[in-house]
């Protein structure tokens, strides 16, 4: 197997307090991989650190998810030109390695006044979505009647001063937003200003790249507003499919009337009443939801994967001088010894399929076949995913996969990774991938030709 990275430095670090619940050692326990009784968790710990080339010093835990290690910082950081050329000095990246930018307010979009909903009167929350991503941070200002949240720039908001017992929270990633206040006494519009680009939480590709610079390569393109359909009068439930897939996960906002939708990137939609669905391979959508008098519009903004995008750039014009943060999507990128189970007996063979033993997650890699003593010959390519089969309930730690390779030669090799439509969905990269057992079932094929 490969993997690649750039450390110039190696040591320990050891932390002076206990990882709690509320202090994981990742961004939350789902991401941590590591038991709760871990000795690892304890205060003194040697967690052991590495330094890279640009002087970032990250703690190297059993994550999948990595964190910044690379900056846009200084003069043009960022070209406004087709393709857009990114400057990262001594970045130490390749071509072909993906990678994400966050917090950069590089050639932003202003929207002003875009509804958010209404908030209805006698309640305390409101949940909602912008329908643009790539929110530059503490660029975001809501407006529910009197009361003003203001991004702050750390994912919360301050308020106005007529405000008691407000709060609120922003997902960058995906414009998602919970809003807190004190009983409002009518139904009260929602609206929104904010900024956003087409750079920010989005994975790229690196297609260009020398010592100081790159170019990128975008698989997401985004949807905004696509007319869905129409309720029934009377109705309780709905169901459509979207225009364009496959979706990306974690993406998918929905709106019809008051209520707002929200992809919980696991299939499911959070808002309206009982469980709502989305199918990231269909598009199909299915929403339930309290009586609806009278025929409503249903709304979609979404993101989804796409091999026609242009490399990234911009319309001309004076060049970004900001910063930015950039942190590595590693892939996946295993090989198979060549198997020839019958070479003493001069016989090809047929590998009819292949179990593997994988964590059990919610992504998909693929498997590619290739055929005699070289690896340049492949026969086909298979997706797996690590997620539970069909309707089954059943939850393990581990779970088998029955691939079906059928393929015949003298040598066969298989290769295990990541697509670039798997590397720039986060259901796929963000999911924990362990290979634990593999067994090939095989019989002998006729004599070598």
């Amino acid at each position: 197997s490969f993997f690649n990275d750039s450390f110039t430095t190696l040591g320990t670090y050891q932390k002076i307090s206990d990882y709690t619940w509320t202090n994981p050692p990742a961004p939350s326990w789902d991401q941590a991989n590591v038991q709760w009784n871990s000795v690892s968790n304890q205060s003194f710990f040697p967690s052991v650190v590495a330094g890279n080339q640009v002087g970032f010093i990250e703690v190297l835990l059993n994550t999948t998810i990595n964190e910044q290690s690379l900056d846009l910082v200084g003069a043009d950081s960022i070209t406004n030109a087709a393709p857009a050329i990114f400057t990262v000095t001594n970045h130490n990246l390749e071509v072909g390695r993906f990678i994400r930018i966050d917090n950069t307010r590089a050639f932003p979009v202003s929207i002003a006044a875009e509804s958010l909903g209404t908030a209805i009167s006698g309640t305390t929350t409101f949940n909602c979505a912008i329908a643009n991503r790539g929110l530059v941070p503490a660029t975001a200002v809501i407006t529910l009647g009197a009361i003003t949240f203001t991004d702050v720039g750390d994912g919360s908001f301050s308020f106005n001063s007529t405000t008691a017992g407000a709060s609120g929270v922003i997902n960058y990633d995906n414009g998602f937003i919970t809003l807190t206040f004190t009983a409002i006494g009518a139904n009260t519009a929602v609206t929104v200003n904010y900024d956003y680009n087409t750079i920010n939480t989005r994975p790229f590709e690196l297609v260009t790249s020398d010592a100081n610079t790159f170019s990128l390569q975008p698989y997401q393109a985004d949807v905004v507003a696509e007319a869905i359909g129409t309720t029934t009068a009377n109705s309780t439930s709905f169901s459509d499919t979207l225009d364009n897939i496959p979706l990306v996960a974690g993406t998918v906002k929905i709106i019809m009337g008051t209520n707002t939708f929200r992809d919980n990137e696991d299939g499911t939609l959070d808002g309206g009443n009982g469980t709502s669905t989305i199918d990231y391979v269909t598009g199909e959508v299915v929403l339930n939801y309290l009586l609806l008098a009278g025929a409503t519009a249903v709304t979609g903004s979404y993101s989804h994967l796409s091999d026609n995008e242009n490399v990234l750039g911009f319309g001309g014009g004076a060049n970004y001088d900001g910063t930015g943060e950039i942190s590595v999507i590693n892939n996946i990128n295993i090989k198979s010894k060549r198997f020839s189970p019958f070479l003493d007996k001069a016989s090809d063979f047929r590998l009819k399929f292949v179990d593997l033993l994988l964590a059990r997650g919610r992504g998909s890699f693929e498997i590619d076949t290739f055929v005699d003593q070289t690896n340049s010959q492949e026969v086909n390519t298979l997706t797996v995913s690590t997620a539970n089969e069909g309707e089954s309930t059943f939850s393990s730690e581990k779970i088998w996969k029955k691939v079906y390779v059928n393929t015949t030669s003298n040598f066969i090799q298989l290769q295990m990774t990541r697509s670039k439509f798997q590397m720039s969905n986060p259901i796929d990269y963000r999911t924990n991938w362990v290979l634990n057992a593999m067994i090939l079932d095989v019989e002998g094929a006729g004599r070598l030709k």
